[in-house]
């Protein structure tokens, strides 16, 4: 079973392949991204646990990091992916177009290389 981590705290500097790394010294990672100063990572169950004791608190590129299961505000919260976006589009201009036909976004970032596309994709996810 596949639990995802919320990482808090994360400096502007770290990048997606150093958190990466960071939890892959307690097993398989299957997704890691940053959104602003947040993380989320994706490992299984017990790999997952031993991440969680050991690495809160941990400091990761000058900042002191809170690792812990993810909960959602949400329930039943619908995540969008959004394929062959041009190369450059700010978060700004992505929601716009789904503003008027989606209810109100709740985040909305960009993932390169993504598994569901083989071009840009922006991940939306309506309040």
């Amino acid at each position: 079973m596949v639990k995802m981590i919320f990482v808090g705290n994360v400096n502007s500097l770290t990048t997606e392949p150093e958190l990466r790394t960071l939890f892959e010294k307690y097993g398989p990672v299957s997704d890691c991204d940053i959104l602003k100063n947040d993380g989320f990572v994706h490992m299984n169950k017990e790999a997952a646990q031993k991440a969680v004791v050991e690495l809160n608190k941990h400091e990761l590129n000058g900042a002191r990091i809170t690792v812990e299961f993810a909960t959602t505000k949400v329930r039943n919260a619908t995540k969008i992916y959004v394929g062959n976006v041009p190369e450059g589009t700010t978060a700004d201009k992505s929601q716009d177009p789904y503003e008027r036909r989606l209810p109100p976004l709740t985040s909305c970032y960009y993932r390169e290389r993504s598994p569901l596309a083989s071009r840009h994709t922006w991940l939306l996810s309506p309040s």
